[in-house]
């Protein structure tokens, strides 16, 4: 089966700017979307922050001598470890 990834966003009819933002990897089988909380203190600088730490953390692990910013869990699949560790260090960039 052909998976095929797209993305789009949309300002919608009641907010003036966009905030979210979403990273897409179809080589990796990966998306991402962080919805920006329109009309939340700084909601489009929260998900461009988790966007942007999820995209380096797959650059960063998609090498064979992968380093982990947090620990990886041997009982997932490499896969799974990607994106639970992924979302988990946007999170701390997020929140501090």
């Amino acid at each position: 089966m052909e998976v095929v990834f797209v993305g789009q966003s949309d300002v919608g009819l009641v907010r003036e700017r966009n905030e979210d933002s979403y990273l897409l990897y179809p080589r990796h089988r990966f998306a991402a979307v962080a919805d920006g909380m329109g009309g939340h203190l700084s909601g489009d600088l929260a998900s461009s922050v988790a966007i942007s730490t999820i995209q380096r953390f797959y650059e960063h692990t998609i090498q064979e001598d992968n380093s982990w910013p947090l620990p990886y869990d041997a009982d997932q699949s490499h896969e799974e470890n990607c994106m639970v560790v992924g979302v988990r260090w946007a999170n701390t960039k997020v929140f501090g």
